[in-house]
């Protein structure tokens, strides 16, 4: 009887750390529809967590990327471990969303028996790196394409092998009107 209530009580336990992680997770069966999902999916794509169960995960990811999980989960399934990857699933208010996906196959696991899918949402982060990369190929104070930006429209002119002139302008005493 002891044993039991530890289980119970460690079960409990589990199941509120689980709940209260930062990161969504899901459990598939194995053909993807959700049986599990913990309340952080509602913050991340807009779904009530029981809203969920018995939808399959697919229909959550943009079209496009559909093939890529597919790899993900074969790669899951052919090696112990996680397989981790970018995706971009689709929020229920309509915007898409980056997460980073680990997806592991518990399905021979009797205590989870299913796919283990744990979301984080990257998006953020990938709107940074991409403001990121803008800036560096600006001019901050008038918003033109700088040098760095030119040289990579210039290689990937003559990439494509199309005839390339440049012209090079010397403004005198451009410091001061910078100034």
């Amino acid at each position: 009887e002891g044993e039991r209530t530890a289980l119970r009580e460690s079960g409990r336990r589990f199941r509120a750390l689980v709940e209260h992680a930062s990161d969504a997770v899901l459990v598939t069966d194995a053909d993807g529809t959700i049986a599990f999902a913990t309340e952080p999916v509602e913050r991340l794509l807009g779904h009530q967590p029981a809203a969920l169960l018995g939808r399959r995960f697919e229909e959550l990811i943009e079209p496009e990327q559909r093939g890529r999980f597919d790899d993900m989960l074969t790669a899951a399934r052919r090696m112990p471990g996680a397989t981790a990857g970018e995706l971009v699933l689709r929020h229920d208010a309509g915007h898409a969303v980056d997460v980073d996906l680990r997806v592991v196959d518990r399905l021979s696991d009797r205590e989870v028996t299913g796919v283990v899918l744990t979301l984080r949402d990257v998006s953020e982060q990938r709107e940074l790196e991409s403001e990121l990369r803008r800036v560096a190929l600006v001019d901050r104070r008038t918003g033109l394409a700088n040098r760095a930006r030119f040289e990579l429209w210039l290689q990937e002119a003559l990439a494509r092998g199309a005839d390339v002139a440049t012209v090079q302008i010397d403004l005198d005493d451009f410091k001061t009107i910078n100034d």
